[in-house]
C-alpha cells in the first residue's frame, strides 16, 4: 500500500460565512450588515475570560472585520416586517441596541452566539454522530435567541415584557457564574431545582440555558423527531361517554383547517371499550362483536335524537332554576349560588369559574378572557375562524373581528375575585342542595355549562347562534367558519334570552350594561364587504364588453369568468375544478344544480342539490344562447372550436371553459385568479362567505342555509332518503338568493349588444 494511501483525508473547512448563512437561513432583512455586526462583535468581544471551554478554534473567521464593530441600524417591527418572519435578524439587532449600555448583558449575547455557532458546525466537527437519526440543533437556537431577545429588550424598551425583572434578576445574578468553566456552568450554576431564589418563570429560563450549553459541553447532536402539526381532540357521543369520536385539528392555520375539515367531511372515528358495554365482552369475543355491532346503530340513534328525548330539563324548568339561583344569591350574598348562575348565564364550565377566583388569573380558559373595557366586563372568546393579519386592506372586509365579547354585571366579577375562595367539594355539595330545591333530579355541574345553548337553540331553531353565544370554537361547530355578525344585535339578542328566563335579572343587573359600537362586526376574515363586491362583479361584467374590436375570444374568456363568479355567488359551492359541472347537471325544469363540491358517505347519486333563483337561471340560458352563436357563426372559420363547443351541449366538457390557444380549458380556481390578477382576491372561496353572510339576517330556517351549504347532520343531507326536508321547502331557498341581485346591484347580460 502506497504511503499516500494511509493519510487521513483532509477536513474541509469550517468558514464562519457559510454556518452565518445556514443560521439566517432565508432570512434577508439587511443581512449583511448583521452578519458583518457579528464577526466584528465576535473578534472585538471575544469573552475569552467567560465559561472556559467554550471556544470557536475549528471555526475559520473569513469575513473581513473593524474595530470598534459595525453598528446594524435599529429595527421597528411592523405589519410588514414581523418579527415571526426574520427571528435571527430582530435577535441579532437586539444586540446592537443594547451594545454601549449593557456590558454584562453584552457579554451573555456573545457567549450565547459562540455556543449557536459551534452548535451550527458541530455536523462538520463530528460528523460521525449525524450518521444515524440525528438532527441538527437549529430550534435550540431559534429559541434561545428568541429568549435573549425578550431580555435584551426588558434592559431597553420604554413598555416592559410582563416578566422584564425576571430576565434582568437572573441574569445579573448569574453573571458571576460566567467566570466558571464550561463545565462548571452546566453542572453547578445551572440547576434551577436547587436554586431557591428563582421563582417558575426563571427557573424555566434557566432549564432551557442549561440543556442548550450542555449540547455544547457534550458534543451532543438531538435525537430526530417527527414534528406533528396536528393534536387529536375528544367528542362524547352519549351521556355515558361510552363512544368518543376522534377529532384531528391542525395546531399551525387552525381557522382554516376547521373549514377545510367542515367542507370535506369525513367518516368518524371513534374509540369504544366493549366491556363498557357488557362486562360479558371482557371474556368472550362472541360478545365483543355483539357489542361492537350495537355502536353504528347507537351512533345513528344518537345523532337522530330530538332534544326532547334528551336528559336536559325543558326551558321552563331552566328558566325557574335561574331564577330560584337569582334569589337565593340576594338573599344569602353566597359565593358558590353566584358560580352556578354564570356557569347557566355564560356557558363556561365551573372548573374555569373556581380557577378565575385566583388573584393572578385573568383568563377562564385558552380561547376566554375576562376584560374590562369602558367600565364593563366583557367574557371575550377568540373564535378559530380564520384571519389573515397580513391582508393590506383589512376595512374592505364586512367583518373586522374573530373575537365575541358578551356583557357581564361587574359586581359579578368583583364578587368572583374576592375572598373566600370557594373550592369544588363545596359547590358539589350546593349543586345537591339546589337540585332538590328546584327538583331536577338530572342537574349537576358538568351540566350546567350546557343549558344556556339548549335553551338559545329551543328558542331560536339557530345552532350557529347558540354555539356563538355559549362559546362553541368552529372546531366543533359545522358553520361557525362562515358566520356574521352585528357584535351589538348579538349582545343585545343574549340580554334578550336572559330577560325571558328570569325578568329580575336582566332588569336588575344587565339593565346598565354598555354595549360594543354598532360598526363592529364579527365572523369570517374571507367575506368582502358590499361595496367591493359590487365593485369587482361590475369590473368582471364591463370587461365583457371592453374587448378589442370583433375579438369574440376575449368576449367569450371575459364571460366565463364573470359566469364562474355569479355562479359561485348564487349557488354557495366551493370553488373546484370543472365547476359547475358539465350541462346535464342543470335541471331547468326542477330549477336545481347536481354539484360535486364535496363528497358525503351515504349521499346517493353523485354531489350535493342546490336550487337555482329565477337570475341564475336567466343568465344561463343567455349564455349557453351565447355558445350557440359563436358555433354557428364561426363554425366555418375554425370547425375544432366548434367541435368543442359541441362538446359542451354534449355533456363531454364542463360548461365554462376558457379559450387559449385554440383549445377550450375548463376553468379551475387558479387559472381564474390568473386572469384577472389586478381584482387581487387571495381567497378563492369569499363568494361562500358572502352568500352565508347575506342570508344570516334574512329570518331563513337554519335547516335550509345548512342544506345549501352542505353542514347538515349526518343522513339528513338535501334528497338524501332519511332527511326530513323536503324539495319544496328547499327550494324556497331560491327566492332569498335572489334577492343578492338587487342587493349587490348586479346587472345581467345583455346580450343583443353582446352578439350583435
Amino acid at each position: 500500500m502506497h504511503e499516500s494511501e494511509t493519510k487521513p483525508l483532509p477536513q474541509p473547512k469550517i468558514l464562519l460565512s457559510d454556518l452565518l448563512k445556514k443560521l439566517f437561513n432565508a432570512e434577508d432583512l439587511c443581512l449583511h450588515a448583521h452578519i458583518n455586526f457579528i464577526a466584528d462583535l465576535l473578534v472585538y468581544h471575544d469573552c475569552s475570560d467567560y465559561l472556559k471551554g467554550l471556544v470557536l478554534s475549528e471555526i475559520e473567521f473569513d469575513i473581513s472585520t473593524s474595530s470598534p464593530p459595525r453598528i446594524p441600524a435599529t429595527l421597528q417591527a411592523s405589519r410588514k416586517s414581523k418579527i415571526g418572519d426574520s427571528p435571527i435578524t430582530y435577535y441579532i439587532n437586539s444586540i446592537a441596541s443594547i451594545y454601549h449600555a449593557h456590558t454584562e448583558l453584552l457579554t451573555w449575547n456573545v457567549l450565547v452566539l459562540k455556543a449557536a455557532l459551534y452548535l451550527l458546525a458541530l455536523p462538520q466537527i463530528k460528523p460521525d454522530l449525524f450518521e444515524k437519526q440525528h438532527t441538527e440543533h437549529l430550534n435550540t437556537i431559534k429559541r434561545l435567541f428568541q429568549r435573549f431577545r425578550v431580555a435584551n429588550k426588558s434592559f431597553f424598551a420604554k413598555k416592559k415584557d410582563a416578566h422584564a425583572l425576571d430576565y434582568q434578576a437572573f441574569l445579573t445574578l448569574k453573571f458571576p457564574a460566567l467566570f466558571l468553566s464550561l463545565e462548571q456552568f452546566v453542572e453547578s450554576a445551572l440547576q434551577p431545582e436547587a436554586d431557591q431564589e428563582l421563582n417558575d418563570f426563571q427557573k424555566n429560563f434557566c432549564d432551557e440555558l442549561r440543556i442548550a450549553f450542555n449540547y455544547v459541553l457534550k458534543s451532543r447532536p438531538k435525537i430526530a423527531k417527527s414534528s406533528v402539526d396536528s393534536k387529536l381532540q375528544y367528542r362524547t357521543w352519549d351521556t355515558d361517554g361510552t363512544i368518543n369520536e376522534i377529532i384531528e385539528t391542525k395546531k399551525s392555520n387552525r381557522g382554516l383547517a376547521n373549514e377545510q375539515a367542515l367542507d370535506e367531511q369525513e367518516d368518524p372515528a371513534v374509540i369504544v371499550q366493549a366491556d363498557q358495554i357488557t362486562p360479558l365482552a371482557r371474556h368472550s369475543k362472541n360478545a365483543q362483536r355483539m357489542a361492537l355491532s350495537l355502536i353504528p346503530k347507537h351512533m345513528q340513534r344518537q345523532d337522530h335524537l330530538l332534544t326532547a328525548s334528551c336528559l336536559l330539563p325543558s326551558v321552563y324548568t331552566i328558566s325557574d332554576l335561574i331564577t330560584y339561583l337569582y334569589h337565593d344569591d340576594k338573599k344569602h350574598n353566597d359565593k358558590s349560588v353566584l358560580v352556578v348562575l354564570l356557569c347557566l348565564i355564560t356557558g363556561v364550565g365551573f372548573k374555569d369559574w373556581l380557577n378565575f377566583q385566583k388573584r393572578r388569573v385573568k383568563r377562564l380558559n385558552h380561547r376566554q378572557v375576562i376584560k374590562l373595557q369602558s367600565d364593563q366586563y366583557y367574557l371575550s372568546t377568540k373564535f378559530s375562524i380564520f384571519e389573515d393579519a397580513t391582508f393590506e386592506y383589512p376595512e374592505s372586509l364586512i367583518n373586522n373581528t374573530v373575537h365575541l365579547d358578551i356583557p357581564i354585571p361587574n359586581h359579578f366579577i368583583d364578587r368572583i375575585k374576592a375572598e373566600p375562595i370557594i373550592t369544588e367539594d363545596e359547590l358539589k355539595k350546593k349543586i345537591r342542595i339546589i337540585k332538590d330545591e328546584v327538583k331536577i333530579p338530572q342537574l349537576n355541574l358538568s351540566k350546567t355549562s350546557s343549558l344556556l345553548h339548549h335553551v338559545i337553540l329551543q328558542k331560536t331553531g339557530n345552532r350557529q347562534l347558540a354555539d356563538i353565544i355559549t362559546g362553541v370554537d368552529a372546531s366543533h361547530s359545522s358553520s361557525s367558519s362562515y358566520c356574521h355578525y352585528n357584535v351589538n344585535k348579538l349582545q343585545k339578542n343574549y340580554v334578550k334570552v336572559l330577560s325571558e328566563l328570569c325578568t329580575q335579572l336582566a332588569e336588575n343587573d344587565y339593565g346598565d350594561i354598555v354595549y360594543s359600537d354598532q360598526s363592529i362586526c364579527f365572523g369570517s376574515q374571507k367575506a368582502p364587504s358590499k361595496n367591493v363586491i359590487k365593485d369587482i362583479l361590475f369590473y368582471l361584467y364591463t370587461k365583457i364588453y371592453t374587448t378589442s374590436d370583433n375579438d369574440w375570444v376575449e368576449s367569450f374568456n371575459a364571460y366565463s369568468i364573470w359566469m364562474w363568479h355569479i355562479l359561485l355567488l348564487f349557488t354557495a359551492a366551493r370553488p373546484v375544478r370543472d365547476f359547475p359541472g358539465f350541462l346535464n347537471n342543470i335541471s331547468f325544469q326542477q330549477q336545481t344544480i347536481m354539484l360535486s363540491d364535496k363528497e358525503v358517505g351515504g349521499r346517493r347519486g353523485f354531489g350535493r342539490l342546490i336550487p337555482l333563483c329565477a337570475f341564475l337561471i336567466g343568465e344561463l340560458k343567455k349564455y349557453l344562447r351565447f355558445l350557440e352563436h359563436i358555433q354557428q357563426h364561426y363554425m366555418a372559420i375554425n370547425r375544432e372550436i366548434s367541435a368543442q363547443i359541441d362538446a359542451i351541449f354534449n355533456n363531454e366538457q364542463p360548461l365554462l371553459n376558457l379559450l387559449q390557444n385554440g383549445t377550450l380549458t375548463p376553468l379551475t380556481p387558479s387559472n381564474v385568479r390568473d386572469f384577472h390578477p389586478e381584482v387581487g382576491l387571495a381567497h378563492p372561496n369569499w363568494h361562500r362567505h358572502t352568500t352565508r353572510a347575506f342570508l344570516t339576517n334574512k329570518q331563513i330556517p337554519e335547516p335550509l342555509i345548512l342544506a345549501l351549504f352542505g353542514h347538515e347532520a349526518f343522513q339528513q343531507e338535501a334528497a338524501h332518503p332519511f332527511s326530513s326536508l323536503s324539495l319544496n321547502q328547499y327550494r324556497a331557498l331560491a327566492t332569498h338568493l335572489n334577492e343578492m341581485q338587487e342587493y349587490f346591484e348586479i346587472i345581467g347580460v345583455n346580450l343583443n349588444v353582446l352578439i350583435a
